[in-house]
């Protein structure tokens, strides 16, 4: 049978539409009720990748999804998102964000308790954008600082789970780097006090 070219394009619209379907921008909700537009992407892990109709991924925690939404996902053939390809400009090197996780596998610590523990090796996947923040109990200028930052963090770390705080120490001691996590409710990881030389900034310790 001979099917004219209009036609083999309608045929192959009727076979492919309900994967294009599956592909389309859908609302999705988070704990707090509140919407997202976003196309889905994949799962890798405890995050599930969006993208959204300007073309940006964004990065969320599956636990974080309403039931409803993490049912769907669920339903869902669990396959990891597709890489994204981002050209540098010829004039600078490209710098893998891979190599921040890597350098730190082992070396981070967060609070459980009233101890430190060894961060897991994974809690660092899907993160994007890291900061790094170097305080001590002991400096005054720090103690005022710090509440204002644990309120800015959650917020952030709430709408953006891709970004990720570390705090490097440069408390007397490690007791001191642990009394000072606990005090302020430190969320985010820190980097192990005996590793702090080797990511030292200048100023005392």
């Amino acid at each position: 049978m001979h099917f004219t070219p209009f036609f083999s394009r309608l045929l192959a619209f009727l076979l492919l539409a309900p994967f294009v379907i599956n592909a389309e921008i859908e609302t999705w909700t988070n704990l707090d009720g509140v919407q997202m537009q976003a196309e889905y992407l994949g799962r890798k892990g405890d995050y599930v990748t969006f993208k959204k109709d300007d073309g940006s991924r964004y990065i969320y925690p599956h636990a974080k999804l309403s039931e409803q939404d993490r049912a769907r996902i669920d339903a869902l053939p669990l396959t990891a998102p597709p890489e994204e390809s981002v050209a540098a400009p010829a004039s600078s090197p490209a710098i893998s964000v891979g190599k921040i996780p890597a350098a730190f596998a082992g070396k981070l610590v967060h609070t459980k308790g009233s101890h430190l523990v060894t961060l897991p090796r994974d809690q660092l996947a899907g993160i994007r954008y890291f900061a790094f923040y170097y305080s001590a109990k002991w400096c005054p200028l720090s103690r005022a600082f710090t509440p204002e930052l644990v309120s800015t963090y959650n917020e952030i770390k709430a709408k953006h789970p891709e970004f990720e705080l570390i705090f490097v120490s440069i408390d007397k001691n490690e007791a001191a780097m642990q009394d000072y996590m606990k005090t302020y409710n430190m969320t985010w990881p820190a980097l192990r006090f005996s590793e702090k030389e080797r990511y030292a900034c200048a100023g005392p310790s």
